[in-house]
């Protein structure tokens, strides 16, 4: 209750003060800045009274901006109210240069306020180096930390070699060294790599690991990567968002339990967006040297080996010959091994299946073939080896793999012979045929055919014409769809018909604008309908040309002329023309269209 008088007293007094100036002023805590690094950027708004607007910013040349709250300071002095309220952002350097951030305005009532423009020089500095003491948030520097020089979080990012054949496996690694509590989970942006192949190799990895004396919580995640053409490709930064948090009381606001977790006792520091350096790699070619015919392109150490799911199987029975090739590379993209089967087995593939595991962050599995063989006689068979050409990178040396030859036995077949008569065995008669009759007499039909019926052709033509008709309609609607002005042409005496009748209608009204409107239009959209233009924009001495052009003789043209020159006076200078004068000319226009139909041909 106490607290509602309070605030009824505040505003009461917020009234009856005079109005105080609108101030507004725009502090950094820097000027100088290297690229990555954050600039604290503090806009402060002062005047009477409690509705101060709140200020919006959008991110300034140069920089990423992330807002960090609002704080407000409401003080009573002398019965008057006066409110600060700070927004606070901070801006991210994404380049090098000199940067202006600002003037800042903003207008409230009527009057408007802005800052001076401040200069912030953004130099270079490398992704890696390790930032300044204060990079660790407010939190590292009233927890002693500042002092050993040491920051609180740096990520690194580096590959097992920076040069490698195509298609050869480099492993990216990424660690974010942190000795500081986070408030939220980081958002991670992985890098951009344009000419890779990439696989992830999970799990994260999390370990502590000290650098220069200092312990630090490592978080590691490692890919696998191919490239996929050769030359200089370059692997982008990533980058990673983070929020630190403090457990310092001393750093707690009480405005900041407005609007979150009251129970969450933490503070956060500021957003701040680490990003690794760019990586080049340099991609060599295979050597053309050495290369064997057939090299199927697969590049790793591998090895092939081949198996038979039986060793002993009957005649035109089925057994599975698997092609096993097993390594570390890309098995994705791995052929098939060739193989050249004797004559006298059938084959058929039967698919192929790829098992891989990332044990140990390293990409490695086998990749199966199956082959359906099927012996066509009995004895036994030599199954070849099978071969694949490949290309070691560590030998620097192309290696043709081979598998073992295998024995099948092949035994006779012990299944029943089956006929062509569906399975049916075939069994001699009992008994001979019977007699044959020669003289068979006169042969005639007991009923007459269906179809030297005359209704039965009559009910087969007259579906079909029907049929002929809709396709022949069918083909004249898609061809008008087609052509738009073909089907204005064709609609123009219905078009115009309508607008007559329309015009009839307004034969006996008083509006007589609306009778020499509708008259005008059934004979200018007639016109334009047939000659393909446009009912709007084309002048009235284009239309009458076009008309003699096409062959319509010159005095419908100047019958057409008079008739809508007496419209435009009957619509823009109105004389009361008598019923009689308006049938004539209705008449007339009639007449006209006829004649410009018979002469149009429609």
């Amino acid at each position: 209750m106490r607290a509602s008088i309070s605030l009824i007293l505040i505003g009461l007094l917020a009234a009856a003060a005079p109005s105080l100036a609108l101030d507004l002023r725009a502090e950094v805590d820097r000027t100088s800045v290297p690229v990555g690094g954050q600039v604290a950027l503090r806009l402060i708004v002062s005047g009477a009274g409690q509705d101060l607007p709140r200020i919006r910013i959008s991110a300034p040349n140069g920089f990423d901006a992330y807002s960090l709250g609002t704080s407000q300071n409401i003080s009573i002095l002398n019965g008057r109210v006066e409110t600060s309220l700070t927004e606070r952002f901070v801006l991210v350097a994404k380049e090098e240069g000199s940067f202006t951030l600002g003037p800042f305005e903003i207008t409230h009532r009527g009057e408007t306020v802005r800052t001076e423009a401040i200069t912030v020089q953004v130099v270079a500095g490398g992704a890696e180096a390790p930032p300044e003491p204060r990079q660790g948030g407010a939190a590292a520097g009233r927890t002693g930390r500042a002092r050993d020089k040491s920051p609180d979080f740096f990520v690194r990012a580096d590959v097992d070699r920076r040069e490698a054949f195509v298609s050869e496996a480099i492993t990216l690694t990424f660690r974010f060294y942190s000795r500081v509590r986070l408030s939220r989970d980081p958002e991670y942006t992985p890098p951009a790599a344009t000419g890779f192949w990439i696989e992830d190799l999970p799990p994260v990895r999390r370990f502590y690991e000290d650098v220069a004396g200092v312990p630090y919580l490592v978080n590691e995640l490692k890919y696998a990567l191919f490239p996929t053409t050769t030359g200089d490709l370059t692997i982008g930064p990533a980058s990673l968002k983070i929020q630190t948090a403090s457990d310092n009381p001393l750093d707690w606001d009480p405005f900041q339990m407005f609007g979150r977790d009251p129970f969450a006792g933490l503070r956060e520091g500021p957003p701040q967006v680490l990003r690794t350096d760019p990586i080049g790699i340099r991609v060599r070619p295979l050597p053309e040297a050495g290369r064997p015919q057939g090299f199927s392109g697969l590049v790793g150490d591998y090895s092939l080996a081949a198996r038979l799911d039986k060793s002993t199987v009957e005649a035109n029975q089925p057994v599975t010959l698997a092609l096993i090739l097993s390594g570390g590379g890309n098995l994705q993209t791995a052929p098939a091994p060739t193989i050249e089967l004797p004559a006298a087995v059938r084959s058929y593939d039967s698919g192929s299946r790829v098992n891989s595991s990332k044990e140990g962050y390293r990409l490695r599995g086998e990749k199966v073939v199956e082959k359906v063989l099927i012996p066509q006689a009995a004895g036994q068979i030599v199954i070849p080896p099978a071969t694949l050409v490949t290309f070691d990178p560590r030998a620097g040396r192309y290696r043709t793999l081979s598998t073992d030859s295998l024995r099948l036995e092949v035994v006779p077949s012990t299944a029943p012979v089956v006929s062509a008569l569906g399975g049916r065995e075939v069994r001699p008669f009992r008994r001979d045929l019977r007699a044959i009759r020669e003289d068979l007499g006169a042969l005639r039909s007991p009923r007459p055919w269906l179809i030297s019926r005359p209704a039965f052709w009559i009910a087969q033509t007259v579906p079909l014409l029907i049929f002929l008709k809709a396709l022949r309609d069918g083909r004249a609607r898609r061809a008008l769809a087609a052509d738009v002005t073909l089907a204005r042409a064709r609609g123009a005496s219905r078009v115009a018909r309508r607008r007559l009748r329309e015009a009839r209608r307004a034969l006996d009204g008083k509006a007589d604008d609306r009778f020499y409107t509708f008259l005008a239009a059934s004979l200018s959209e007639y016109a334009a309908d047939k000659l393909g233009l446009s009912r709007l924009a084309v002048p009235r001495d284009d239309l009458l040309d076009a008309l003699r052009a096409r062959g319509v003789p010159s005095e419908v043209v100047s019958d057409l002329l008079s008739i809508l020159e007496r419209c435009d006076m009957g619509r823009f200078a109105p004389g009361g023309d008598a019923v009689a004068a308006r049938e004539g000319l209705l008449g007339r226009s009639e007449a006209t269209i006829v004649e410009m139909e018979r002469r149009f041909g429609g």
